[in-house]
């Protein structure tokens, strides 16, 4: 019952340039806008206050990890 080949042939798709997500600056801004104050921080020891403190440079160094993430296809280095 599983020893069947598969009939469906897929055709190759073209690589596509850009964000495989399309993560935005602003969509990082509203998503820490979002988030509740005074939660506990995660697995990266960083709570949320301290990066909505940080105001327009905390959203950009946000997307900037969110962005070498996409690139590299794995976790940064904190």
């Amino acid at each position: 019952m599983l020893n069947k080949t598969n009939e469906y042939q897929l055709e190759e798709e073209d690589k596509v340039e850009g964000s495989i997500w399309g993560v935005t600056e602003l969509m990082v801004e509203q998503a820490l806008k979002s988030m509740k104050v005074g939660k506990a921080q995660g697995l990266s020891g960083v709570a949320s206050n301290l990066i909505k403190v940080a105001g327009a440079n905390g959203v950009k160094g946000l997307f900037q990890i969110c962005e070498s993430i996409e690139q590299e296809c794995k976790d940064p280095e904190l």
